[in-house]
């Protein structure tokens, strides 16, 4: 079952999501040392915004996806961190906002999927992703801009093009 590290496996940093078991301030620093060599791409940021979630440094994770975001625009998981991040930090709307955008980023990159075994691991993330907005929606009676059915709408517009 996938999980948020399925997002950015990375053999290159394979070491670091292990260090996050065992000593978590250990798997910081090093993230860290290599943000500060210049190393400054997508798995690294992700990486310290998980684990400061895990720290319960919630603000700190948001920033650092943030800049994640600012970087690579077009990647859904950074999205969805930001909505999982948002949500613990009861900040629904803004949750809700960005795993609207994830969602919006799959389905475009649907589009373009050839193989059937991708396409299924996307649609899982979409209704992931799907659920934890409901949840949101009917725990908390939130909705943006009090739109319902968001994915339905979405994936109707893909199909007429």
């Amino acid at each position: 079952m996938p999980n948020k590290f399925s997002r950015i496996h990375n053999k290159k940093y394979d070491y670091i999501a292990k260090m996050m078991i065992y000593d978590i301030d250990s798997a910081l620093n090093e993230v860290d040392l290599q943000l500060k060599r210049g190393k400054n791409d997508l798995i690294l940021l992700l990486l310290k915004s998980y684990i400061l979630e895990a720290m319960e440094l919630n603000a700190k994770s948001l920033n650092v996806i943030k800049k994640a975001i600012n970087l690579h625009p077009n990647f859904y998981g950074c999205y969805e961190q930001a909505g999982d991040i948002s949500e613990k930090m009861k900040r629904y709307k803004s949750a809700i906002k960005y795993y609207r955008k994830s969602q919006e980023i799959l389905l475009n990159k649907m589009k373009s999927i050839k193989n059937k075994n991708d396409l299924e691991l996307i649609k899982y993330f979409i209704y992931n992703i799907n659920d934890s907005i409901k949840k949101i929606e009917k725990k908390f009676r939130v909705k943006e801009n009090d739109e319902y059915n968001y994915i339905e709408k979405l994936s109707n517009k893909f199909k007429r093009e």
